[in-house]
């Protein structure tokens, strides 16, 4: 069994409104990765995966904005 409080633990990550989030592992410890996908009609700024690193998220949450036609 995995002995969680010998390693760094990470709270769980934020979820952007209009997103899905999805993690590497059942145990958010270190070198857990979450994953970032936008809805359908959004698209994604900022970066799509975040890791978990001594304690701490990586990185910023990324956000997703109304995607629209591009017309050039």
């Amino acid at each position: 069994m995995l002995q969680i409080d010998s390693l760094y633990a990470c709270p769980y990550p934020s979820v952007p409104l209009y997103a899905d989030m999805t993690l590497s592992s059942e145990f958010i410890v270190e070198g857990t990765i979450a994953s970032y996908k936008c809805n359908e009609g959004y698209e994604l700024f900022g970066t799509a995966t975040r890791s978990c690193a001594q304690g701490k998220w990586q990185g910023t949450v990324p956000y997703c904005g109304k995607s629209f036609p591009n017309y050039s």
